[in-house]
């Protein structure tokens, strides 16, 4: 990314982590050494709350090249709830790579360690939403085409922020990234649907409602994985009078998560 866009603290994040990233061998040796331990003790903390349907749409995956994750975004957590399924209870990852609005996370010197103490740095590319973000943001899809190959899962969510009215099924305007990645993605990027529902953003109340007997732990956090398309599929499905359109491509992928929360609500009525 251009040096001379950047601003503050941005000029020593971006540069650092972009090498990072720029490297498959790096990121393999991050996910094989910071990520797998880290969903070892995510799963050992708080998956006694977890509720998972789908494990078979992704058993049944053999991707010919990366994935992306396609989900709604309601907690902190909901990718790295996710993303441990996948890595504890599947072979599809190698190397991740979660993009990230750039406040905090690139902005400041606490944000960039969180990002490398929680996720290795693999929290790239940034997002902008300034008046730079015509300039950087394609710039962030085109390094995360490069990046997604095989044995790559990327996790975005097409809300680009968290959804914190009190009905979990009520989904935020969508934006138009994801729809906007697609031409850039190998027509085989493996789409997969997927919903986290009754997951809160506190690392103790999660915690210790985990630790709660059995029955007493209210809720479950449901992790849904719907049946997987390929960007080819996508593609397709965002083109309107013969025009492909980014944000209507974002919008009936999204429907299938969307169909994963119907089913939801018709098991779990009257949960949060």
């Amino acid at each position: 990314m251009p040096r001379d866009q950047l601003r503050g603290f941005e000029r020593v994040a971006v540069p650092l982590l972009e090498r990072l990233n720029g490297s498959h061998a790096a990121r393999r040796l991050v996910y094989s050494t910071t990520g797998r331990f880290n969903a070892w003790w995510i799963e050992g903390l708080v998956g006694s709350l977890w509720h998972v349907r789908g494990m078979e749409n992704l058993l049944a995956l053999r991707p010919e090249s990366g994935v992306v994750l396609v989900s709604n975004h309601r907690s902190f957590f909901d990718f790295y709830y996710l993303g441990t399924v996948l890595s504890r209870h599947t072979g599809l990852i190698a190397e991740v790579t979660f993009p990230v609005r750039s406040p905090f996370f690139y902005t400041t010197p606490a944000g960039m360690l969180v990002n490398l103490a929680i996720s290795g740095g693999t929290m790239w590319p940034p997002v902008f939403r300034d008046e730079r973000k015509r300039q950087l943001n394609p710039l962030g899809l085109q390094q995360v085409a490069w990046s997604l190959g095989k044995g790559t899962v990327m996790g975005i969510h097409p809300e680009g922020t968290r959804g914190k009215g009190p009905d979990p099924y009520e989904f935020l305007p969508l934006k138009p990234g994801f729809g906007q990645l697609l031409p850039l993605l190998d027509p085989k990027v493996t789409i997969v649907p997927a919903l986290c529902i009754g997951a809160s953003s506190s690392v103790l109340a999660e915690i210790r409602r985990a630790r709660q007997p059995e029955g007493k732990r209210g809720p479950p956090v449901r992790l849904h994985f719907g049946p997987s398309m390929t960007v080819a599929d996508a593609l397709q499905l965002g083109m309107r009078d013969g025009q492909f359109d980014a944000l209507r491509a974002t919008e009936r992928v999204f429907d299938h998560v969307r169909a994963l929360a119907q089913d939801d609500r018709a098991e779990f009525a009257g949960a949060t």
